[in-house]
């Protein structure tokens, strides 16, 4: 029988691991009074709840805005698909207008969802600034130049620690 390997564990220890990797970064949010904490749907919101509960428990800070986005009609190529899109929901009951606003997503690799992401934030108001926070950065696979502002693993650390334990 072979065992399965737990996601959701493996998930909650990397995003764990961000804050104390990020210190001195996360410190100038302070309290989150003006940042916005923005999930992409769909595996962006699963990162977003994990961390608005660490930032509530280990860090005492209560009351974070926060949004789910999906940018499904809003990516390049969404056209080009010939099966039909299915969009997750978008729930975003704040106002980024003048906010720090970051964006958390599991993996950047081209660097396209957070384009669309971009767009998308546009219809929201005009934030003081985007960040972005995310699990994996496969930095040697970008298409556009996105900036990682906050990340647990980059691609050629992982490659390296696999190839030279």
């Amino acid at each position: 029988m072979t065992e399965r390997l737990d996601v959701v564990g493996i998930g909650n220890a990397m995003v764990d691991a961000i804050i104390p990797s990020n210190k001195n970064e996360i410190e100038k949010h302070k309290d989150f009074n003006n940042t916005v904490l923005i999930g992409l749907q769909p595996r962006g919101i699963f990162l977003l709840i994990r961390l608005i509960s660490i930032l509530e428990e280990s860090h005492n800070i209560k009351n974070i805005s926060h949004g789910k986005l999906d940018v499904t009609f809003f990516r390049d190529d969404f056209r080009r698909s010939e099966t039909i899109l299915s969009p997750k929901s978008t729930k975003m009951e704040v106002i980024i207008e003048n906010k720090s606003v970051v964006l958390i997503d599991d993996v950047l690799y081209t660097g396209r969802s957070i384009r669309a992401a971009l767009t998308a934030l546009d219809s929201f108001g005009r934030p003081s600034e985007v960040e972005l926070l995310v699990l994996i950065d496969r930095r040697f696979s970008r298409h556009l130049p996105i900036p990682v502002s906050y990340t647990h693993l980059r691609a050629h650390e992982t490659l390296r620690s696999l190839l030279f334990p």
